[in-house]
């Protein structure tokens, strides 16, 4: 793909801010890391030197990254569309006034500006903060929000649904078994079935295929890991191209991502070449997520702040 691409399209397929629109962001977008530190046993501590970025691509395959800023001390973005809305979640470490919570920015004109709000759960039980934020629309239109969050003593996968995308109403644990802890759900719909792959007691070498008939009962079909040359590699997001499904994978040692395409879930063919990462400055590419709006893909995905930021 001819990289000297028109920088006007560039820049103009992706502005991000708070925009002007019908909607009212609950609060603005976080610049800069944090200052603080938290213990290795403190819940989601990511994002504190994270931040969340776009790139663009025109045929699904090569994303060049646009320099276009979302927000600092995010992480796990997860992108879906409905009603011509564009909904960005991420778990954050401050998110306006609040630390370590999950939010969603929703674009009303394709991804150039971003309204913020907080993700607000009912009925939800003492639980530590969700985290790791994996969102799928039912055929009704409903959304379906899976979340890793643990008791105090164990972690596993949880579930809420909305009718706005924005307010949630807890339904239950639905991946949570009591001698395995299960983290960083991935979930979509292919070939009439159900499918989540998530992490096992937070190894990237042990990562766990269930599948379900309704998204809310699963049952493990098999235990696999995602190698390329030797590097293991996290899956992140998926997305549709050319009738295959593209499963979005990154590897915390190259700061790269990769992607393996299938059609049925279980024989997946490695895709050529890097997505994207490492950036030209030598960051790393973590957590990632794609989208297409009409002839072009939307990525958003996360890296370190710069250090002079």
């Amino acid at each position: 793909m001819n990289q000297l691409l028109p920088i006007v399209l560039i820049l103009s397929f992706v502005l991000t801010g708070c925009g002007s629109s019908s909607l009212t962001s609950d609060f603005n977008p976080t610049k800069g890391a944090s200052s603080g530190t938290v213990d290795a046993d403190e819940p989601n501590p990511e994002p504190l030197r994270n931040q969340l970025m776009t790139a663009i691509s025109y045929d699904g395959v090569t994303f060049i990254p646009n320099d276009s800023w979302i927000t600092d001390q995010a992480g796990a973005p997860d992108l879906i569309e409905k009603d011509g809305l564009i909904y960005l979640y991420y778990s954050g470490w401050l998110v306006g006034n609040k630390i370590n919570k999950s939010a969603v920015a929703i674009s009303e004109d394709s991804g150039q500006t971003w309204n913020f709000k907080y993700i607000e759960i009912a009925e939800q039980p003492a639980l530590e903060p969700p985290d790791d934020i994996d969102i799928v629309i039912l055929d009704d239109g409903t959304f379906r929000m899976y979340f890793t969050a643990g008791n105090g003593s164990h972690t596993g996968i949880h579930y809420a649904e909305s009718n706005d995308g924005i307010n949630f109403t807890y339904k239950a644990a639905t991946v949570f078994p009591t001698d395995t802890w299960i983290l960083d759900s991935t979930t979509y719909f292919l070939d009439d079935q159900w499918h989540m792959y998530a992490q096992a007691d937070a190894k990237i070498d042990d990562i766990w295929h269930l599948i379900s008939a309704d998204g809310i009962y699963w049952e493990i079909t098999e235990q696999t890991s995602f190698p390329f040359e030797g590097n293991l590699h996290i899956p992140s997001n998926g997305y549709m191209l050319d009738g295959n499904f593209h499963m979005l994978m990154f590897s915390p040692e190259t700061g790269e991502v990769r992607s393996r395409h299938t059609t049925d879930s279980y024989n997946w063919t490695v895709d050529e070449d890097v997505r994207i990462g490492p950036l030209d400055d030598g960051r790393k590419v973590g957590d990632s997520s794609v989208i297409q709006i009409g002839d072009r893909y939307l990525m958003v995905y996360t890296t370190t702040i710069p250090e002079d930021k």
